[in-house]
């Protein structure tokens, strides 16, 4: 009896030391005894029913018989997954070559001279040749409703436009410039209006691409619109001809191809 008392009083001092002793890297298992005590180390050996091997931070193995261990926890090992840092995306934008777009666009504001904020709503298409990264040439076609309440005031417009992007990352600021011509649809329930002309139409914008895919990328950008055009009516006395300039900020959103 007297070597396993003077086991048990080696594991009990031991016990109590490993308490004040915090778990550090490469020894974060520890062994929960059932009169409470933890201790914290490296397991070497385990089998249920078998006595278990620890070995503490300072280097000494210990050896906790099966009947007086309540619990025993080990460290999860860390996996090349987790612990690899995470891969940048990588920059595949094609800097040169050529590019087209599908836009949708949301305008607010008022016309020339004109009282109170209208909001609109506008689609447009382009497609144009990177020259390099920071310029490019191209042209498209826009609808642009200037009235969501008043079918009257759609255009349909056609121009040209330079683009060029401003950094060589994943997301990078660039800016557009369009310059064209529109001309107001007719609309069948609009008897008042009986001619109708086209005129200049402006557009400056800068925003943000989303990606450096080579396939396709995402944009938002924000911008202002002007376009100019001529109404005329006419009756059995007079005839009247005025000119409307829209002028509009621009929300813009798409996608890049």
């Amino acid at each position: 009896m007297k070597p396993f008392i003077a086991f048990l009083l080696l594991l009990f001092a031991n016990a109590l030391i490993a308490q004040t002793t915090t778990s550090s890297e490469g020894f974060e298992d520890y062994v929960l005894l059932k009169n409470g005590s933890r201790i914290y180390g490296k397991i070497l050996y385990y089998a249920p029913n078998d006595t278990l091997q620890i070995q503490v931070s300072s280097g000494q193995t210990m050896r906790c018989k099966p009947e007086f261990i309540k619990k025993v926890v080990m460290a999860k090992p860390k996996t090349a997954i987790t612990d690899a840092p995470q891969a940048a995306k990588p920059y595949d934008f094609k800097e040169r070559g050529f590019y087209a777009s599908a836009v949708y666009a949301v305008s607010f504001g008022r016309n020339s001279g004109g009282a109170g904020t209208h909001t609109g709503v506008g689609l447009q298409a382009t497609a144009g040749y990177l020259l390099r990264r920071q310029i490019g040439f191209g042209g498209g076609i826009g609808y642009d409703a200037y009235y969501l309440k008043d079918g009257n005031a759609a255009v349909m417009s056609i121009f040209g436009e330079a683009r060029g992007y401003l950094s060589k990352r994943n997301v990078a600021e660039y800016f557009t410039f369009a310059a064209g011509y529109g001309h107001p649809t007719k609309q069948k329930d609009n008897t008042l209006i009986t001619k109708r002309g086209g005129g200049l139409m402006l557009q400056p914008t800068i925003g943000l691409r989303f990606g450096a895919s080579a396939r396709y990328n995402f944009f938002a950008e924000i911008g202002a619109r002007f376009q100019q055009v001529q109404y005329g009516n006419s009756n059995d006395w007079a005839e009247n001809r005025y000119t409307v300039k829209y002028q509009r900020w621009i929300l813009r959103g798409g996608i890049l191809f």
